[in-house]
């Protein structure tokens, strides 16, 4: 079966749009593998890096709880717990893309 001049333009603008070739395009569809814009790429990157720092601080604070500062356990608590939840967030992320 042949395609239509239309058809191969469409396809055409719809790899453009993920930034990707036709031909990865067309294999992505047919495996059914998600496909992300460039765009969202670069915001989900900037995401990654911004809740990595969130972490790093959150690392810091945890370790001066546990170090001479220490004063409220259940701050020290409520810290892990956000910290827990912040790398569940960051791994699945990075799983998705």
């Amino acid at each position: 079966m042949k395609i239509s001049a239309e058809d191969k333009e469409r396809l055409r603008q719809l790899a453009n749009d993920y930034s990707i070739t036709m031909a990865d395009y067309v294999a992505n569809c047919i495996n059914s593998k998600p496909m992300v814009r460039l765009e969202t790429k670069q915001n989900l990157q900037h995401i990654k890096y911004e809740l990595s720092m969130i972490g790093t601080n959150l690392n810091q604070i945890a370790h001066a709880l546990n170090g001479t500062y220490y004063r409220y356990p259940e701050d020290a608590k409520k810290l892990e717990e956000a910290l827990t939840e912040l790398k569940k967030v960051i791994d699945k992320i990075r799983e998705a893309y």
